[in-house]
């Protein structure tokens, strides 16, 4: 996407915000901004591409169903009852990752969740074995939690340093 398509979209989604939103992605991409960002609880749809989040991205109950390539959020990620689909391969959050009510089904590749990964209600199927995670699992109420133990959960997941919950 060319720099004028990207303008395009993102006053679309000013429109469709409202000023208080747009304003707030406008200060986090211009750098104006850091720490926390807050659209949780919006109608914004689209995270621009480079974006860089030094606190909490919150992006809870928005419909939003897919996050940038390159997007860097340095502690909590929240997404859970949102519309997601799937995440950029890559992704590193600093802090904790909420996909908990979302309809996600499989994982990316190299994902890395420095503190804990929520998949509690999600129709997950699939988990890549390169998941990094550094603390706790929590599968509870996914098909995987149906499908295998917690002892075989370890064994296929070394990477994850806490406990898987199913």
């Amino acid at each position: 996407m060319n720099l004028e398509e990207e303008t395009k979209r993102i006053t679309l989604e000013y429109i469709k915000t409202g000023y208080e939103c747009y304003q707030t992605l406008i200060n986090y991409i211009n750098g104006d901004m850091k720490g926390n960002l807050d659209l949780g609880n919006t109608k914004v749809s689209y995270i621009p591409k480079g974006l860089k989040v030094g606190g909490n991205l919150n992006l809870k109950n928005t419909p939003i169903t897919s996050l940038p390539e390159g997007l860097k959020v340095g502690a909590y990620l929240d997404l859970s009852n949102t519309l997601i689909t799937s995440l950029p391969k890559g992704l590193k959050v600093g802090g904790t990752l909420n996909l908990s009510f979302s309809p996600i089904t499989t994982l990316p590749e190299k994902l890395k969740v420095s503190y804990h990964l929520y998949l509690v209600h999600t129709p997950i199927t699939t988990i890549p074995k390169d998941l990094k995670v550094g603390y706790d699992l929590y599968l509870r109420y996914t098909p995987i939690s149906k499908m295998y133990t917690v002892k075989q959960l370890k064994q296929m997941l070394p990477n994850v340093k806490g406990e898987i919950y199913v």
